[in-house]
């Protein structure tokens, strides 16, 4: 019993459009779009051939290169040799504080051209950049520059809010994927009837059981029953999975929780970690081993058949599904069993 394997694909397309659209778009846009400042080579005369120091004690240096892309290159060097504390990158204009003097600075490729510019803080760095007589603003505005110049605090709400948006969808699709409807036609069998069959596989000889706890079923490993403990550490089991089951009558479907901790064993005795995963809970590829071979539900009873255990996930949630969906209910898989997250989550 698997998930939908179309569903699963669409999903993964999803992602990645969800993910390499935007990125794309805005490499696109940044890249292929006006450059945010033009060079006027008729005001660069011969008295700029050498670094230039101002009373007010910032500097500007102008270098020329045989390319473009040789200017971008030399730009993205220099930030790297500078000993600085921080360095932020918009497009291909380098800002960096320098970590010997905190003086602020900007690295410009214009063209062919290389114009380095030092102040004592990023008010007097623009200035002296507005006041060179061979550079100007392009008057062809380009959105990504004005987005993380003009307005970077627009731009990271905005990406903020997708990114959210995009942990929603990530949250919400993955248990849609993930889900598993029964069979059609199969009927929906009552709420008690479900449990009872559920909690039937403790009369089996597994290596996990189920209990009930509040309104919720939990089937864990018997990491405390000597019966299995030193086929456990032989084995070599680290993850103890637990298994959170809520059962919703009136949608005849079941929402399911994994939870994982790590184990350590010492002389047979297992001593538990921690482990956290934002999509726990939701598997994509485990439910295969132990439907066809092993545990069988059938004809409203369990059967087993001997073999080796794996001591794994699929091991204890292919029996649980088969039982679930076997008797006309839906398994979904879920981020979390709080019903006022579950809203948003899914």
């Amino acid at each position: 019993m698997k998930p939908n394997r179309r569903r699963i694909i669409l999903y993964v397309a999803g992602i990645l459009a969800a993910v390499v659209v935007p990125v794309a778009g805005a490499f696109l846009l940044a890249f292929l779009g006006p450059a945010p400042y033009l060079l006027n080579e008729d005001g660069l005369g011969p008295e700029w051939s050498s670094p230039r120091q101002y009373p007010d004690g910032s500097t500007v240096s102008v270098t020329a290169f045989p390319s473009s892309a040789a200017a971008v290159h030399e730009a993205e060097s220099i930030s790297q040799s500078l000993p600085t504390s921080s360095t932020s990158q918009t497009m291909n204009v380098v800002r960096y504080t320098r970590a010997d003097d905190q003086r602020r600075g900007l690295l410009l490729p214009v063209d062919r051209r290389l114009v380095q510019v030092e102040a004592a803080d990023d008010r007097a760095v623009d200035e002296r950049l507005r006041a060179l007589p061979f550079i100007r603003e392009n008057p062809e505005k380009n959105l990504m520059w004005l987005l993380f110049t003009d307005h970077t605090g627009v731009a990271l709400s905005g990406l903020g809010l997708y990114i959210l948006g995009l942990g929603v969808f990530m949250a919400r699709g993955a248990s849609w994927a993930a889900e598993i409807a029964p069979a059609a036609r199969t009927p929906p069998v009552a709420v008690d009837t479900l449990r009872s069959r559920i909690l039937a596989l403790n009369d089996l000889d597994l290596p996990f059981h189920v209990r009930e706890e509040s309104n919720r079923l939990v089937a864990e490993w018997r990491i405390a029953d000597a019966r299995w403990v030193g086929l456990m550490e032989a084995g070599g089991l680290r993850d103890v999975h637990r298994i959170y089951m809520e059962l919703d009558p009136d949608g005849h479907g079941v929402r399911s929780l994994d939870e994982r901790r790590t184990v350590s064993w010492s002389a047979g005795i297992a001593r538990l970690g921690g482990s956290f995963s934002f999509f726990r809970g939701i598997s994509f590829f485990e439910y295969s081993r132990g439907v066809m071979m092993g545990v069988f539900f059938r004809d409203g009873r369990w059967t087993m058949k001997a073999y080796d255990y794996r001591f794994v996930l699929s091991e204890m949630k292919a029996p649980l599904v088969q039982a679930i969906v076997g008797s006309g209910w839906r398994f979904t898989p879920v981020v979390t069993l709080s019903r006022s997250l579950s809203r948003v989550l899914g």
